[in-house]
């Protein structure tokens, strides 16, 4: 009896140490984006940077995921993912003071998305708005 409880005590106690944790940059080197059609590999691009966003109440699900590519000779270029897939579109990328800006669309600038310094992720169209809360992946 003594070591049956023994066994669920270590068990219980190291069991959180055998949840992996999310993947982080470094780890997703593998991955592959496919932007307006084009697959990108994330290891051959020398990595990104992103944040995956979910609705702003209830988190439940990956909407929207927004990232740059780290390599200088992509300087400048983003991304915007969609329903938490790898699979999006080309963006143009800034930093514009405290805020993170994704601009895209036929016209270059037809949407927006921006991330504030809190994680409130805000989308515009010319007919739409929407708030995001988001966290660097």
């Amino acid at each position: 009896m003594k070591q049956q409880l023994l066994l669920l005590i270590t068990v219980a106690f190291l069991s959180p140490c055998l949840i992996a944790a999310p993947p982080s940059d470094s780890e997703t080197v593998a991955r592959t984006l496919v932007l307006d059609g084009e697959e990108i590999s994330v290891a051959e691009v020398g990595g990104i940077t992103s944040w995956v966003c979910f609705d702003y109440l209830s988190r439940e699900t990956v909407l929207v995921e927004t990232g740059y590519f780290d390599h200088a000779d992509w300087n400048g270029t983003g991304f915007v993912l969609y329903d938490g897939s790898d699979e999006g579109e080309f963006t143009s990328y800034e930093r514009r003071g405290m805020e993170r800006q994704w601009d895209w669309g036929p016209d270059g600038n037809d949407y927006a998305f921006a991330i504030r310094p809190d994680g409130t992720g805000v989308y515009n169209s010319d007919s739409f708005r929407d708030m995001y809360s988001c966290e660097k992946r």
